[in-house]
């Protein structure tokens, strides 16, 4: 193992990312092939990259992101009404900084969680902040801080966030209501309304094995 007092310094600093740079310069002998400053460069490169995706880990943590999906893997070849430069300007996350409202419609299976992990995702990724909240289960936690004093608290909490995704609205037994509902509340978001078939596949039935 690679002992150095330069190396414990880095550590002692705070500073991994330079440490992890420094060892495997060392141990590969290219240091001495680097000039200083292109030397102090990688140093320094590596340590913004380790806090980059350190703070990214910890938003996405926070997020709670109901499933992992990227922007990058939007598929938009299958036909399912997604507006291709809709999608990709939402995915500039403008419409977050401008306090705007995003709803995505659909039958079941269209996608309609996945497309907005994604765009949770690239959110955490610009350094926003996310959340990510199913909505029965948050009015029930409301309802629980009302007892116990966490009510204001949690409220604070949700407003501090920069994008709250909300899932499975209350279900309403009359659609034309339900419509009304919710062009009242989100009268200036933009509409995603996705249709087709399932795109969700099942998994092949496998043949369980005798426990001897």
């Amino acid at each position: 193992m690679l002992t150095h007092p330069t190396l414990d310094q880095l550590n002692q600093l705070g500073l991994p990312g330079m440490a992890q740079a420094f060892a495997e310069l060392e141990a590969c002998g290219d240091a001495a092939t680097l000039s200083h400053a292109d030397w102090l460069g990688l140093l320094l490169d590596r340590e913004v990259t380790h806090r980059r995706d350190k703070r990214l880990a910890a938003r996405l943590r926070y997020a709670r992101l109901r499933q992992h999906a990227v922007i990058e893997d939007v598929d938009y070849r299958t036909p399912r009404g997604l507006d291709r430069a809709l999608f990709q300007k939402l995915a500039g996350s403008e419409w977050i900084d401008a306090h705007d409202n995003l709803i995505l419609c659909g039958p079941t299976g269209v996608g309609k969680s996945w497309l907005a992990c994604a765009l949770g995702h690239k959110a955490c990724r610009d350094n926003r902040s996310v959340l990510y909240q199913r909505v029965p289960k948050l009015f029930a936690d409301l309802a629980l801080a009302r007892g116990d004093g966490r009510y204001a608290r949690i409220l604070r909490g949700l407003a501090g966030v920069q994008l709250l995704i909300l899932w499975r609205y209350v279900v309403f037994g009359d659609a034309t209501y339900a419509d009304a509902i919710l062009d009242r509340l989100v009268h200036n978001a933009y509409r995603i309304d996705l249709a087709g078939d399932s795109l969700r596949r099942r998994r092949p039935v496998q043949l369980g094995r005798a426990i001897k």
